[in-house]
Formats: structure tokens, sequence, C-alpha cells
């Protein structure tokens, strides 16, 4: 396989550009991007969600939002936001009051920036906030109706606009109307557990002390982003790091949802949509981190971006596949490829099962 960072331009294939990353232009300017043509390449999306929200997590329901009561039905839930959307000057003036935390409101907050998920999980917790939880959600299975906040509110002269864009963009926040059915929501994962094991965060996403960015004062997903790139950049981060980072960190988001569901148990493992569901899970997350500093971006450039972005993908799979497979085998969870063990028969075994699953369009 050849070496990522030596490619020729002739094969160079950048990464799917997600430019909701600051949304480039600015809070001021409508996203270039819409959330269908997004989904289609970038999957997940994700939430923080703590005791002090206004968005109630019900049991059997998933994340529902503020304004609807716990005894309401789906049905009667949407009815009234079909009136609200209707309703222009309604719509929008709930859309300001979601964003500057005013009440309760139709919507439950989501975001495409797991980087801005990190930082604001962090920054609640140190200030003393507990219960945090970081919900892994399928974009794909929420409402058709969602939207960039910023798209509502871009162009708007009204009283604290300026700080209702600011936080759209900061958190590159996308509205889920009445909420986020259980059936969406993949795992949800205690940042308790994750600030315990640090250590496996990427290096790129912390600081010289060791602690994650923004975790002191609040940082928007641009500068987060910024800083980011410019460790990745300072640190001359290869490939193969870059790599095993993503997976590493993949896995420890996803660690206390396995073992709490027991989904490579053995009665799990027989069944015929848990493994390659866990395996494309880890795989859509490692490849989120590992894309991040080659993307397109306003604020300087990266080195990552000349590098094969096919190539990489393709040892994130094999990566993910070697550790999933090491981990169903019973060997210890391992990170760095000098370290990993012979597991050529689980491998052979789930290569077979996901192909024959995504075959017959099950997976």
């Amino acid at each position: 396989m050849s070496d990522p960072s030596s490619s020729s331009a002739a094969t160079f294939t950048p990464p799917n550009t997600l430019l909701a990353f600051g949304f480039r232009a600015g809070a001021n300017n409508s996203p270039i991007e819409n959330l269908e043509s997004i989904t289609t390449e970038h999957s997940l999306i994700f939430r923080v969600h703590h005791v002090k929200s206004h968005v109630r997590f019900v049991e059997g329901r998933g994340f529902m939002a503020g304004r609807y009561q716990e005894g309401q039905s789906a049905v009667e839930a949407r009815a009234d936001y079909d009136v609200i959307a209707q309703d222009h000057s309604q719509h929008s003036n709930a859309v300001y009051r979601h964003l500057l935390n005013k009440g309760n409101t139709p919507f439950v907050s989501a975001t495409f920036s797991l980087a801005w998920i990190v930082s604001r999980s962090s920054q609640l917790w140190k200030r003393g906030d507990r219960d945090v939880l970081i919900a892994v959600i399928d974009a794909k299975q929420v409402s058709a109706t969602s939207f960039f906040a910023l798209q509502h509110i871009h162009d708007s002269r009204e009283k604290n606009a300026q700080g209702a864009r600011y936080w759209a963009n900061a958190a590159q926040e996308v509205l889920v109307p009445v909420c986020i059915p259980n059936s969406a929501i993949l795992a949800c994962v205690p940042w308790e557990e994750l600030a315990r094991n640090i250590h496996s965060f990427p290096r790129w996403f912390k600081t010289v002390d060791g602690e994650i960015d923004g975790h002191k004062k609040y940082v928007t997903s641009r500068e987060f982003t910024r800083k980011a790139r410019n460790r990745f950049t300072v640190q001359s981060i290869t490939p193969d790091q870059a790599i095993s980072d993503a997976v590493q960190f993949a896995f420890a988001m996803l660690d206390p949802w396995m073992k709490k569901h027991s989904v490579l148990s053995t009665d799990s493992l027989t069944s015929t949509n848990s493994l390659p569901r866990v395996f494309h899970l880890v795989l859509g997350m490692a490849n989120d981190v590992v894309r991040w500093p080659g993307l397109e971006y306003d604020r300087g450039y990266c080195f990552a971006q000349s590098w094969d972005w096919a190539v990489i993908q393709d040892k994130v799979f094999s990566t993910v596949l070697t550790e999933l497979s090491s981990r169903i085998q019973g060997e210890r969870p391992v990170s760095h490829s000098s370290e990993r063990v012979n597991s050529t028969g689980a491998r052979e075994e789930i290569i077979d099962l996901i192909n024959d699953l995504e075959m017959s369009h099950i997976c």
C-alpha cells in the first residue's frame, strides 16, 4: 500500500468537504450546503445532553423538544409544529428563543461537529454539570424537516440576532423539530467515562497540558478546528499516527455503550445485524475524526490536505477491522499496528458477514 503522504497529484483524492465547518463565509452568510446532501456523505450527528437542558430524554421515545409534554403523542406534537412552521414570524421567533436558550421550544439541537461536542462536554463537566452525555445519532433517521439554524437567521436584523448567529455558527447547530426518535440514537456515552480515558483522545485535540481545548472557556467550532489543525501541523503527525489516534478515539467513544449492551458478546454476535452495525459505526466515527485536518478551511493550510484520502480511508477500514477482530477474540484492546495480534480467522468472518449483509441490502 502506498504512503498517503507521498501520493502523486494525479492520484490525489480530496476528502468530501463539509462546508459547515464555520460555514466558511461566516455567521452573516447562509450555509452553502443543505442538510440532505451532507447526510449522504456524513451519516453521524451528535448531541450534548445534560440534566439542565430544556430538552428531555424520554425512555423509549428519544430526545423530546421542551415544548412537548411527556403525555403528548407524536402525532399531536408534529401537528403543533406544522402550524408553527407555516408561520414565518412564529417559526423565526422559535429559532431565536432556542438559540438564546430562552425557555421551551419545538426543537432539539444536534451538530455534525464532533469537535464542538467534545469541547462543549468538557466545558460543562469542568463547570460542575454532571450526567453529561454525548449522543451518537444516525442523521438519516431524524426528521427530513431538520435544518441548519443559520439558514433562518443569517440575514436578520432583529434584536439579539448577532448573539443568536454566534451560537448557531459556533456549534454548527442543526435544529431537529419535535424529537430525535429512539430508533435514530445509536449510542449514548457518559462524558465522565470519556474524561477518565483522556489519553485516548487524538493528540491534536489536546493542549500542551494534556487537557481538551475549551475546557476552561467556551471556544467555537472555528477556534477549536483552527487550533487543532495548527497542533496537527506543528506536531508533524504522520498518516499512520492520525489513523491510529482516530480509531482509538472511536472505540473509546463507543466502549461504554458496547460494554453496557454487551454488543460483542457471543449472543450478540449471533445476531445478523449486531456486528455490521458496530463495525460501520466505529468506521464512520474514525473516518469523521481523521478527515478533519484535511478539510478545506479558510484559516490556514494544513499539510494533511495533500494526503491521498482514498488510501487513508482504506487504511482506516483495515485498522478498524483488525481492532474489532482482536476484541472479538478476547485479546486486549490495542491501538498501534506494531502491537496487533494475528486475528486472521475472526477478520475473515467479519469480512464475510459484512459482505453478505451488504449484498442482501441489510447492512
